[in-house]
């Protein structure tokens, strides 16, 4: 069995409101499983089994940004950021939320560990483009700094969601950066930025 784990890019059960489907917190646990086995045991094929859940995961993300309307009063996602880094929740629905913040970590462990850059650069993406929807500036209306929206759609009508706010959330952005303070607080990402 240990052979064949992460063969078959089947990451079911993640999310916890969509049991026994494929979705992308699923495939984040799994790299972090991978990543935690290597950890422990040094043996190579937890590597290639991490790499292939975060390639998994990477599927799952928006790296272009969705025009939104500006002028629809029933949108929950904020018009004045990009849905860069938002990333679908899981097969047989299109909604879409923040859950990646909490992979940037992980990404950057896989780059250490592989030397691979392109694992740098989509954790660099993931910091920059995850922590944007999060109400850190106050220039998005809510009640209070560090709210953000829960699940929303990017297909008609784009923008559209639950409009409310889960602990889970800024967990999720605020997490990694409390527990990999070396990570966010470094230079990896000053020097790359991504566009459109």
């Amino acid at each position: 069995v240990v052979d064949h784990v992460g063969d078959t890019y089947h990451y079911v059960g993640g999310a916890c409101d969509n049991p026994d489907v494929m979705d992308k917190e699923a495939g984040v646990l799994a790299m972090r499983a991978f990543l935690a086995l290597y950890n422990a045991t040094h043996q190579r094929h937890w590597i290639s089994a991490a790499v292939q859940a975060a390639t998994y995961c990477e599927t799952w993300v928006y790296s272009w940004n969705i025009p939104l309307a500006s002028d629809d009063a029933d949108m929950a996602y904020p018009p004045q950021r990009t849905t860069h880094g938002q990333s679908l929740i899981a097969t047989g629905q299109s909604h879409s939320d923040n859950f990646m913040a909490a992979a940037v970590a992980d990404f950057f462990r896989l780059y250490e560990i592989t030397q691979d850059t392109h694992f740098r650069r989509f954790g660099c993406f993931l910091l920059d483009a995850t922590r944007q929807v999060i109400d850190w500036d106050r220039k998005l209306g809510y009640a209070l700094g560090g709210l953000m929206n829960e699940a929303v759609t990017f297909v008609t009508p784009r923008g559209h969601g639950v409009k409310k706010w889960l602990p889970w959330l800024t967990v999720a952005v605020l997490g990694p950066m409390v527990d990999h303070p070396a990570v966010f607080h470094g230079s990896s990402c000053d020097a790359m930025r991504w566009a459109d």
